[in-house]
Formats: C-alpha cells, sequence, structure tokens
C-alpha cells in the first residue's frame, strides 16, 4: 500500500491510500488544485466587481458637480477617477469688466481601488495624488483655496494603514497665502469590516463615503 501526501486548499493535508500505481491518487489532486485555482480566481472577480460597483456609486454622488476623468494617471500610479470641481465668485458694479472682488476655488479628488492597503501602498497613493494635485492648481491673486483629496475603497486595511491613514496632514499656502492655499484630504472605507478612516481634514470625504457606501 502507498500514499501520497499533498497540500491543498486552506493548506490543510490530504492523505490518499491506494493500492494500485498511484495514478487515479495524483489525476485527483490535480483536479483539487484546479478547482481551488478556479475559485480564487472567482473571489477575486466578485471582490473587484464589488469594488467596481462601489466606485459608481460614489462617483454618482459627485457627477452632478463634478467633472469625471475615468483612469487618471498620476505619476507612475494610474487612480480609478478624477473628479474636478471648480468654483469662480465675484462682485461687480454694472458690468463684470467693473470688478470688486472675485475667488476661485477648487477640488481635485483623486479615487483608488485595492484589494489590500498596507502602509506602503497607502504611501504610494498619498505622494502621487499630493503631488498630481498640486501641480493642477494654479494660484493667483484670486486664488482663495484648494483641497486635493483622495478616496480609497479597499477589500481590506491593516492596522498601520489606518493609524497612517489618520495622521496624514498636509497644507500648503502660497506667496504667504496671498494667492491662497490648499489642503490635503484623505478618506478610506475598509469593505470587510465596514469601517471608514479618514484624516483630520478629511471628515467631508468621508462622511460622503458614509452616505453612499454604508452597508445596508
Amino acid at each position: 500500500m502507498i500514499y501520497i501526501l499533498r497540500k491543498y486548499i486552506n493548506n490543510s493535508e490530504e492523505k490518499v491510500y491506494n493500492r494500485a500505481d498511484g495514478k487515479l491518487v495524483i489525476e485527483y489532486s490535480l483536479e483539487l488544485r484546479a478547482l481551488h485555482h478556479r475559485s480564487l480566481i472567482r473571489n477575486r472577480d466578485m471582490t473587484t466587481e464589488d469594488r467596481q460597483n462601489k466606485l459608481e456609486t460614489l462617483l454618482g454622488a459627485y457627477t452632478n458637480y463634478f467633472d469625471i476623468q475615468r483612469d487618471a494617471t498620476a505619476g507612475d500610479v494610474t487612480f480609478a477617477a478624477l473628479a474636478q470641481y471648480h468654483s469662480r465668485s465675484g462682485k461687480y458694479i454694472l458690468v463684470k469688466s467693473a470688478k470688486i472682488w472675485s475667488i476661485e476655488m477648487n477640488e481635485y479628488v483623486y479615487f483608488a481601488l485595492v484589494d489590500h492597503l498596507d502602509a506602503d501602498t497607502l504611501a504610494t497613493l498619498y505622494k502621487a495624488a499630493r503631488d498630481a494635485g498640486l501641480a493642477l492648481i494654479k494660484p493667483h491673486s484670486e486664488h482663495m483655496r484648494s483641497y486635493v483629496s483622495l478616496a480609497i475603497i479597499a477589500d481590506s486595511i491593516d492596522a498601520d494603514a489606518q493609524k497612517a491613514l489618520c495622521r496624514i496632514r498636509f497644507r500648503k499656502s502660497f506667496r504667504l497665502a496671498l494667492h491662497g492655499w490648499m489642503e490635503f484630504r484623505i478618506a478610506a472605507i475598509d469593505l470587510s469590516a465596514g469601517q471608514f478612516f479618514s484624516n483630520p481634514a478629511g471628515k467631508d470625504v468621508r462622511v460622503t463615503l458614509e452616505r453612499n457606501l454604508q452597508p445596508k
């Protein structure tokens, strides 16, 4: 009597005894591995589809006021989407050429989809969104403020990434604030735990995530 010991689903062990030549055992083990592989692909596709559905729901909340760009490249990172909002207000005397005052406000929101968010991935996404957003801001005398925001939809977020995300702070003034300022805001949802996180400046982004993606 012979037996073949093989590792398969979830690292458990299978011992199969066969009085013959073992061929049937080998074929059976290969079938198990194939089934496991197909199961992994199916689960991965389901989580990818879930993230994409969540993204579409979230973008729906921005569509009325923001211009949406899909697959936005920022350095070496390609974000799922970028939403841009621009507002300009002013006061005039009779005609616009007789301007008393005018202010400009902007917001740039990057959207990222990840399976697992760890501290290194967070650092990469943060730097890419911050630097790309800064490059979009054109400070001038009528510029009041611009927000650069990052919304992350993740299947899971580890503890180190949660802490690092909540500690992110970045604010920049242009010409001693005479040409306005910018602030970085970030928020994320952990789909597996149904939890939301943000840095202090990102409370409004987190609220938008909660209102649109909160599990029913």
